[in-house]
């Protein structure tokens, strides 16, 4: 497996955009937390009350993370994609990259806590929104390592 780069897209079209990506026959990923909520009240059951519906919003708002390889990239093959706005880049210009591994050890700490989310069929509470703030903030610190691994290789 190789690096993986960060996407920057428009607001609320990660998921289209990483949904393109994956047409293009590349790996993209859309970090996003589960949470369970009740039903509109158009929906509303008297019987089944505790009836809920998942909602799934963006850890990193108007960010992917998409596997592709250099050669993609230099010859555009994103640059079609309708909400893609930006590759993010480094202080040297080139793509900033993170390992294959960091990406693959998020995504299993995330879908951990998706899955329970759905088990537990519970809002989210203060313990689940410290660990969700806790998620983001090591998503933070992964992007400013790479962005100072990138820095220290130029």
């Amino acid at each position: 497996m190789g690096e993986w780069v960060i996407i920057r897209t428009d607001f609320r079209k990660e998921g289209y955009v990483a949904q393109q990506i994956r047409n293009l026959t590349f790996d993209a990923w859309h970090p996003v937390q589960v949470i369970a909520c009740r039903p509109s009240i158009a929906r509303r059951v008297s019987s089944k009350a505790q009836l809920r519906a998942y909602r799934e919003i963006s850890i990193l708002p108007r960010r992917i993370f998409a596997s592709v390889p250099v050669w993609a990239l230099l010859q555009g093959e994103l640059s079609h994609i309708r909400h893609l706005v930006a590759i993010e880049h480094g202080a040297d210009s080139r793509p900033l990259s993170v390992p294959h591994e960091q990406i693959a050890a998020f995504r299993a700490e995330i879908d951990a806590a998706n899955a329970a989310e759905i088990a537990l069929r519970s809002r989210a509470g203060r313990k689940s929104k410290a660990k969700w703030k806790k998620l983001h903030d090591g998503f933070r610190e992964m992007l400013e390592q790479a962005k100072s691994s990138m820095e220290l290789a130029a």
